[in-house]
C-alpha cells in the first residue's frame, strides 16, 4: 500500500514536471550557469524585483520557465530555499509594516556553487538616518554584507512614486507632480545605492522600472522619469543599465501581465536575458559566447523599440505595494498568453490576439501550457 501510495505521488510529481517548459531567450540555460558557477548575486526591489528574482532562481536551477503562482511568498524550496520563509530584515521605519515588504530570502545552487539573495526594498535607499537604532538591518548593513559580490542588481521607482508625504526626503507626491525635489533626492539615493552596492561588488546592473505604476496612466510619466535619472547616473558611473520599459506599454499592460503591475514569466525571463548582457561586460566571463561579454563597452547599451503609449483608459491598477490587493491569481495555460515577438507593432490594441511588439530571439517563447 505505502508503495502504491509512493508511485502515485512520483507519477503526479513527474505529470506537473511535464508541463514545465523551457526558458527560451538568447542566452541557454547552459551559458546562464557557466556564467553563474560559483557566483554570489544580490537582487534588491520591490515586489517585480521579488518575482523576476524568483523566475531568474527557477531558470538557473532548472532552465525552466517559472510556472508557479504569484503568492507573496511564492513556491518554497525552487523559487528560494526550504526555511527561508517568513524572514524579515529591514525594520518598519515609516512606509509599510507588512511583512512581505521587509523580506528577505536565499537560494542555493548545488550544482554549480552559486547563491542568490533577495531583500525587499521600500525605496532607492535608506540608512541609519531613515531606520534608527534598531536590531533590524538597513542597505548600510547590507552592503557590508555583499561587498566583493559577482553580481549585485538594483531596481527601484515605483514606490517613490507614492504619496509619502516624506518633504523632508524630497518624495511627497512625486506620481502626481513630478518636482525638482523628486529628481535631486532620487539622483541622490540612485548614486548612493552606485557607490554602497555596486562598487565594492564585481558588476552592478540598474534594472528600469517597467511601465506603468501604480496609478495607471498618470503615473508612467513618473515612471519613465526615474528610467530617465537612473539611466544618466548609471552610464555616468560607467555600471551596467538594463532596460524593460520598452517590453509592453499601457496598451498592452494586461496581456503583458497577470494583474496589470506584475510581468507574466516570458517577460521576467527577458529581463534576465537583458541583465546578463549588461553583467557579461563587466564580468567577462566569456560565456555568452562573446555576446555582451569582452567586447566594447562603448558599443550600443541594447536599447529596445519604444513602443508608441497611446492610454486608451483613466483606470487606476492595484496598489503595486501588495497592500490591501487580493493574490494575483495566474496559472499558466494554453490561452492566448503574450509572448514578445518579432517585428513593430504601431498601435498596440487590446485584442485577444495581440502580440507585444518585442521578440527576444527568432523562435517563439513557448506560451505556458495547463497545470
Amino acid at each position: 500500500m505505502a508503495r502504491l501510495r509512493f508511485d502515485c505521488v512520483l507519477l503526479v510529481v513527474l505529470a506537473i514536471r511535464a508541463t514545465a517548459k523551457r526558458a527560451e531567450g538568447r542566452y541557454s540555460w547552459e551559458q546562464a550557469k557557466c556564467m553563474f558557477k560559483g557566483r554570489k548575486i544580490a537582487f534588491g526591489g520591490d515586489s517585480n524585483q521579488r518575482y523576476h528574482s524568483w523566475t531568474f532562481n527557477v531558470f538557473l536551477e532548472t532552465g525552466e520557465l517559472r510556472d508557479c503562482h504569484y503568492g507573496k511568498w511564492g513556491c518554497e524550496g525552487s523559487d528560494y530555499d526550504e526555511g527561508e520563509r517568513n524572514q524579515y530584515w529591514s525594520p518598519d521605519w515609516g512606509r509599510s509594516k507588512e511583512g512581505t515588504h521587509r523580506m528577505y530570502m536565499k537560494k542555493t545552487f548545488k550544482d554549480i556553487g552559486a547563491q542568490s539573495q533577495y531583500w525587499f526594498l521600500q525605496t532607492t535607499w535608506f540608512d541609519e538616518e531613515e531606520a534608527g537604532k534598531t536590531d533590524y538591518e538597513h542597505m548600510g548593513d547590507v552592503a557590508k554584507q555583499i561587498t566583493g559580490y559577482d553580481l549585485v542588481v538594483v531596481s527601484s521607482g515605483w514606490w517613490e512614486l507614492k504619496p509619502w508625504g516624506e518633504k523632508d526626503r524630497g518624495y511627497d507626491k512625486c506620481g502626481d507632480s513630478w518636482e525638482s525635489d523628486c529628481e535631486k533626492y532620487y539622483a541622490a539615493d540612485v548614486k548612493k545605492v552606485v557607490e554602497e552596492w555596486f562598487k565594492p561588488a564585481k558588476a552592478g546592473v540598474w534594472r528600469e522600472s517597467s511601465c506603468c505604476g501604480d496609478n495607471q496612466p498618470k503615473w508612467m510619466e513618473g515612471v519613465e522619469k526615474t528610467n530617465e535619472i537612473a539611466k544618466k547616473v548609471i552610464n555616468d558611473e560607467n555600471m551596467g543599465y538594463a532596460e524593460t520599459f520598452y517590453l509592453y506599454d499601457f496598451d498592452s499592460l494586461y496581456d503583458s501581465t497577470v494583474d496589470g503591475t506584475h510581468a507574466k514569466p516570458e517577460f521576467y525571463h527577458e529581463w534576465t536575458m537583458n541583465i546578463m548582457e549588461q553583467a557579461e561586460k563587466q564580468l567577462r566571463t566569456g560565456c555568452l559566447g562573446g555576446s555582451g561579454g569582452g567586447g566594447d563597452e562603448s558599443e550600443d547599451e541594447g536599447e529596445g523599440p519604444s513602443p508608441t503609449k497611446q492610454p486608451t483608459s483613466s483606470d487606476e491598477s492595484e496598489d503595486e505595494s501588495d497592500g490591501g490587493r487580493p493574490e494575483p491569481t495566474y496559472q499558466p495555460s494554453s490561452g492566448s498568453t503574450a509572448n514578445p515577438t518579432s517585428g513593430s507593432t504601431a498601435n498596440p490594441s487590446r485584442d485577444p490576439t495581440y502580440q507585444p511588439s518585442y521578440q527576444p530571439t527568432s523562435v517563439a517563447t513557448p506560451r505556458p501550457t495547463s497545470q
